[in-house]
């Protein structure tokens, strides 16, 4: 699955980082109207492609159906939106700046913290085995284990010393930021009981119970 819509800025049919080749910070503007909008206003790209491979396996042994499988899925997400990201100044009037004029000077700066420009993928991979074991012609027991690990957390550990740099530069003490791991103990049991009684086979009687640990 590929979900990547660009979004551009109508005044040179670009954005992101292709925006600011065209021309240094300040080139292009954005301006607002009661009812209109012109300009460049957030361009670029936020997106996310994902890969998933799975397959399942199951047999009859005896009175035992048995089915295990596994899943990877690879999310791999897509940022390009610097030309925003690293700020805009604001301004209440729609008048050329002269240093002169205070009406034309700004009158909030605003910038984002977040990545501006990144494209890595994250796997998580799944394991299942389950057992659908016919204890009795009138009773089935549905057993299983499923275990996941997700490493989508992880990838902001690739920024984690350059940002804890800058701020203790700027602020001193302590890096603020520390990396993150995967969930590694994310085990899901499952039990069901199937009971069918009379020899009509006319009602079911079912029940089941899963947990998970995390």
């Amino acid at each position: 699955m590929s979900n990547k819509p660009p979004i551009l800025c109508n005044q040179a049919d670009a954005g992101g980082h292709t925006l600011l080749e065209l021309g240094p910070p300040g080139t292009f503007s954005r301006k607002a109207y009661p009812g209109a909008m012109f300009g460049c206003g957030f361009t670029g790209l936020e997106a996310e492609q994902d890969l998933t491979l799975m397959d399942t396996f199951s047999f009859i042994h005896g009175r035992h159906q048995v089915k295990f499988g596994g899943q990877a899925m690879q999310v791999r997400t897509i940022t390009d939106s610097l030309s925003e990201r690293n700020g805009n100044w604001s301004f209440l009037h729609d008048v050329v700046f002269d240093i002169d004029n205070p009406l034309s000077y700004p009158d909030r700066w605003s910038g984002g913290l977040t990545v501006p420009r990144y494209n890595e993928p994250a796997w998580s991979t799944g394991l299942f085995v389950q057992d659908s074991w016919t204890v009795r012609d009138d009773v089935t027991l549905n057993l299983g284990v499923r275990y996941e690990i997700d490493r989508s957390i992880t990838i902001v550990n690739t920024f984690i010393d350059a940002k804890n740099a800058r701020i203790v530069q700027l602020a001193g003490g302590d890096p603020p930021y520390h990396t993150q791991s995967a969930d590694k103990n994310n085990i899901a049991p499952r039990f069901g009981i199937v009971w069918r009684p009379g020899s009509s086979n006319r009602m079911t009687v079912r029940g089941r119970q899963a947990s998970s640990t995390t």
